[in-house]
């Protein structure tokens, strides 16, 4: 027996419209910051963030780099591990502000381990 199609088969995803999530777009395809929908809208992406607004969807040169990372480690807890590459991203930070910025710390996520740290 065929398994449905995502778009064809009932959502369990919750979204924001509640009492219509199927008004919410489907993305189909990024490239850069353009958005392709399953209705066949191509928009500009204007809510991907400062991430997809400098480096887009799809950079073959961001791939690559995160496989190559990936293949060494994929993630490690800044609060228990460090790792070349932190080490690495941290110098590049600190040199690029002319020693401005003394110091880097890096979070997987979560503001709340971000203005926890602030406030200490």
């Amino acid at each position: 027996m065929a398994t449905p199609s995502p778009s064809s088969s009932p959502s369990y995803l919750l979204t924001p419209n509640l009492s219509h999530p199927e008004a919410i777009p489907t993305i189909i395809s990024a490239h850069h910051n353009i958005l392709t929908l399953s209705d066949g809208r191509i928009i500009i992406d204007a809510t991907g963030g400062p991430a997809v607004v400098s480096i887009g969807h799809h950079n073959e040169d961001v791939k690559r780099a995160v496989a190559q990372q990936m293949d060494q480690l994929s993630f490690a807890h800044s609060l228990f591990w460090t790792h070349d590459a932190a080490k690495e991203l941290a110098r590049v930070l600190v040199e690029s502000t002319g020693h401005k910025l003394a110091k880097a710390l890096f979070f997987g996520s979560g503001t709340r381990y971000r203005t926890e740290c602030c406030l200490e």
